[in-house]
């Protein structure tokens, strides 16, 4: 079965408010052609491998085209972020409904527990626990809700780089048990955590204008070192750097 995707046009996408370090200074400075060339490519590059869905992007909500922090989807269930922050809640009714429509269990965590979705988990493809970050906008207490949900192991791992605010940025899974991230976005039990269940982990020492560029997917064996270094949130044109390092069983990538 081919991987399923959703995504959101950039077609809205600006910066009209500061929720996260990256924000800050920019409203209103995104170069809107450049963004939609990197997101057409992103698409591009995706389609190739795997299903693409499409929703509709909404003029009032320009932060919709971050499709990962609609909700943690495992089968045919869903559950629907909780947004940390005022200016995205809105989005939680475009993404139950999108869900609902499709043929998902939508399912909601308390109102008091903030949850950014896929954007904060991932989910080890060889069948080990599922890792959730949080620490800026999703609560520790949202690990128990998906351990009780899912009836699987949750492992908390605390974000403290206010730059990697969400696990994506930082970690990412790939096939055969290796995994990605980058040390100073944790604290020190998180980092020992990592490093006893992970045998085959790889340090990405990033350097130059950081960038939250350690964004994951997991397509094939084929696409997935291309997107591990090149899926980005759709910035606009700022672009980061990351040294030089090999991704067992793919290419060899530097300087994207």
């Amino acid at each position: 079965m081919r991987h399923r995707f959703l995504m959101c046009p950039a077609t809205h996408y600006r910066v009209e408010y500061s929720i996260n370090a990256w924000m800050e200074g920019n409203r209103d400075r995104v170069q809107a052609e450049t963004a939609q060339r990197e997101w057409d490519a992103l698409y591009a590059l995706i389609s190739e491998h795997a299903k693409i869905e499409l929703i509709d992007p909404v003029p009032e909500l320009p932060d919709l085209v971050f499709a990962g922090s609609a909700a943690f989807v495992l089968g045919n269930r869903a559950v629907l972020s909780r947004f940390q922050h005022e200016e995205r809640r809105p989005e939680e009714v475009v993404w139950g409904k999108w869900l609902r429509d499709h043929g998902f269990e939508v399912i909601e965590v308390p109102e008091d527990i903030a949850f950014e979705g896929s954007s904060d988990c991932a989910l080890s493809p060889d069948g080990g626990p599922l890792w959730m970050g949080y620490g800026f906008r999703t609560q520790l207490e949202a690990g128990d809700f998906l351990a009780r949900t899912f009836d699987c192991e949750v492992v908390p791992l605390h974000l403290v780089e206010r730059r990697f605010f969400d696990l994506t940025a930082c970690f990412g899974m790939l096939e055969g048990g290796y995994l990605l991230y980058y040390p100073p976005a944790f604290d020190e039990r998180s980092l020992r955590e990592i490093e006893r269940r992970r045998r085959q982990a790889v340090r990405v020492e990033i350097f130059g204008a950081v960038r939250p560029c350690l964004g994951l997917a997991q397509v094939s064996r084929e696409v997935a070192p291309q997107v591990v270094i090149r899926m980005m949130f759709v910035s606009g044109g700022q672009r980061g750097m990351i040294g030089r390092h090999e991704i067992p069983g793919g290419r060899d990538e530097s300087d994207a």
